[in-house]
């Protein structure tokens, strides 16, 4: 504390340490090297050890400790300990310091530099990263989806960073890897989709089935966590039903212990996503044409919502077994969109019977009321 007496009781001098403090940070680590070396060694040379022609000692020490100790140090004028000097620079007494003072004494004319903080060349794309992100665009732009409720998804990365020779090896080691959405987010990717309900290690083994540039599992996540992590993930099981044909699959393949059955089985697996991918082009074409001014085409999606998201009153308790008969109003809710037209939503009490015919009733009214705006379905 004595050291610092004289900062702590001038204001004005202690506005020039803080000044002095503040440029000091807005260097970076080989610059502050060479001002704190540049400093030592004015004082070395006002001190008269060593000389200011060949910058050698001009005390006969032993060796270069001995004469750095008899080195005072200042600083705006203020004379400090060297452990004051060294914590006022932000840098340790040792190494750092004594090693920028050791150099002083050697007679040397700049500080010596440090690798760790050389700016470093970043390594040139690997075949194998290059592959792997081709892979991840591909699920990106084809089987992801887009959810109207964009909550957080945890992503299930499960297995070993080693070689696993099973899908049960991966589930009995589940890490959980919160995406990030402050990830480096890659140019084109405006918004965050959702795969369905699986795993990363589940990815990547479909990624080496289908046969591209084998690689390993770390090297998989460091590509997703990379340019994918804030952007692509998995959706929870409990949000939406999920597909028949895939449970299937994902279920042949977890009790299939035989390698070659299980590269088959991924194969066909993926042959069906392929198709989904497909359907879903047709449907986005037909959508394209629906909504196109003086289109011959009418597309027309409905779907009904799970009874329970609108039972009253809500509140969390009713998640107990205790409330399973206490008598909650419910309603049924169908949403028919026309695209390019219009949005029809209905709405009908719980105990009114929902059969095929009631879909047939909704989907005649909707015409109906399209009659005015589409003149080829006027009779």
């Amino acid at each position: 504390m004595t050291c610092y007496h004289s900062f702590l009781t001038d204001d004005i001098l202690f506005q020039k340490l803080h000044s002095y403090v503040n440029s000091w940070l807005e260097m970076d680590k080989l610059e502050q090297d060479q001002f704190v070396f540049s400093r030592v060694r004015e004082l070395a040379l006002e001190q008269k050890i060593i000389q200011a022609d060949s910058g050698k000692r001009i005390e006969k020490a032993d060796d270069n400790e001995q004469a750095a100790q008899g080195l005072q140090y200042h600083i705006l004028d203020v004379r400090i300990c060297r452990k004051a000097f060294a914590s006022l620079h932000l840098m340790g007494e040792h190494p750092r310091l004594r090693g920028l003072v050791s150099a002083v004494m050697q007679g040397r004319s700049q500080a010596p530099t440090d690798k760790r903080y050389l700016k470093r060349n970043q390594s040139q794309t690997s075949v194998k990263t290059g592959e792997v992100y081709s892979y991840l665009e591909t699920l990106y732009e084809s089987v992801a989806e887009r959810l109207p409720e964009d909550d957080a998804v945890e992503l299930d990365m499960s297995g070993d960073l080693g070689n696993q020779q099973d899908d049960s090896e991966a589930e009995e080691s589940n890490v959980i890897l919160l995406a990030d959405c402050e990830a480096s987010v890659t140019v084109g990717h405006d918004s965050k989709k959702y795969l369905p309900p699986g795993s990363i290690y589940d990815e990547y083994k479909q990624y080496l089935a289908l046969g591209n540039e084998k690689c390993s599992f770390s090297t998989f996540i460091q590509v997703w966590q990379t340019h994918f992590a804030g952007i692509l993930g998995f959706r929870g099981k409990r949000q939406h039903a999920m597909c028949a044909t895939c449970t299937r699959h994902k279920l042949l393949l977890s009790c299939m212990p035989h390698a070659a059955a299980r590269t088959r089985q991924r194969l066909l697996f993926e042959r069906h996503l392929a198709d989904q991918y497909r359907d879903r082009m047709i449907y986005w074409k037909t959508r394209g044409d629906s909504r196109a001014l003086g289109s011959s085409t009418l597309s027309i999606i409905m779907d009904s919502v799970d009874q329970a998201k609108f039972a009253w009153p809500r509140s969390k308790v009713f998640r107990s077994k205790q409330f399973d008969a206490f008598h909650r109003p419910r309603l049924h809710i169908t949403a028919a969109i026309a695209h390019g037209h219009a949005v029809m939503v209905y709405v009908a009490h719980s105990d009114v019977t929902q059969a095929g015919a009631t879909t047939v009733d909704m989907l005649g009214h909707l015409l109906t009321r399209l009659k005015d705006s589409v003149p080829w379905l006027r009779p």
